[in-house]
């Protein structure tokens, strides 16, 4: 038992750390914005707010959340668009902003009492919170990512606890829908459904490990922003003001394209398009 645990605290760091790594996603282009405008704090509170909704789903999907999406498709589509059209205005208002490099000690010219500051720092919790909320596609990222990952240690000889057949029978249930874009889930199952099932793990049992792995990998996540953010903050002085303003705009498009990719998945799962 020990050892399983410890084993899927390491590898849902590993997972939470390295999958939170690609700027493209909404929740790290706020980040980065953020801290580039001198906001470390609420860049912070926006990653953590994220986590929280990383962990619930994490955690909630191994005891069937993806069946209540599979036999319910039309919350999927309710999501999207409310989730399309809260990216969309988080788009614009990253587009409205403009970089001014302060003396590097944190502060704001706009906000200038501490009750203002605190309410815009959590005020990033909300948002890094319903952004990925209201964007259930992570489910299936993290859903993916972590079959995978569970599967190659299973293979090599790590105690998962059998948590890897857990997500194997969650991509089973939500492989023919129409968030999967290309074979990859299909591919996984067969060459997983090639191997011998073994049983999966008892339900107390199941709960310790999928809460030890999705606080793992909430963990994970929280590490590489404050990382992240600490380097953009460190260095920031040294590139021109210019290029943080290309870069925020240019970020703030990849967040339209992120919005109209959801509206696109939401109308054609209300079969308007």
């Amino acid at each position: 038992m020990i050892e399983t645990l410890f084993a899927l605290m390491v590898i849902g760091f590993v997972v939470g750390f390295v999958f939170s790594m690609p700027t493209a996603g909404p929740i790290s282009i706020l980040v980065v914005s953020n801290t580039l405008h001198d906001q470390r704090k609420r860049a912070m509170f926006i990653a953590i707010g994220g986590a929280i909704v990383d962990f619930i789903y994490i955690f909630i999907m191994v005891f069937g959340f993806t069946r209540l999406l599979t036999s319910h498709q039309w919350i999927i589509s309710y999501i999207l668009l409310i989730g399309a059209i809260f990216i969309f205005i988080q788009a614009v208002k990253l587009l409205r902003y403009h970089v001014k490099i302060s003396n590097g000690n944190g502060s704001d010219s706009v906000v200038d009492t501490a009750l203002i500051k605190k309410i815009r720092h959590h005020h990033g919790l909300y948002t890094g919170f319903f952004v990925n909320l209201l964007n259930p596609t992570i489910i299936f990222g993290w859903m993916i990512s972590s079959l995978v990952i569970l599967s190659f240690a299973a293979s090599n000889g790590v105690n998962v606890g059998g948590m890897e057949y857990v997500f194997l029978n969650n991509v089973e249930e939500i492989k023919d829908q129409a968030v999967f874009k290309n074979s990859e889930p299909e591919n996984l199952v067969e060459q997983m459904e090639k191997k011998k099932h073994e049983p999966q793990p008892h339900t107390f049992h199941q709960v310790i490990n999928s809460l030890d792995y999705a606080l793992s990998v909430a963990f994970g996540t929280v590490v590489w922003f404050y990382l992240l953010t600490g380097l953009l903050k460190r260095h920031k002085d040294k590139i021109p003001e210019q290029f943080f303003n290309y870069l925020v705009h240019g970020l703030a498009v990849f967040l339209f394209l992120i919005s109209g990719y959801l509206l696109f998945d939401s109308l054609k799962l209300f079969h308007i398009i």
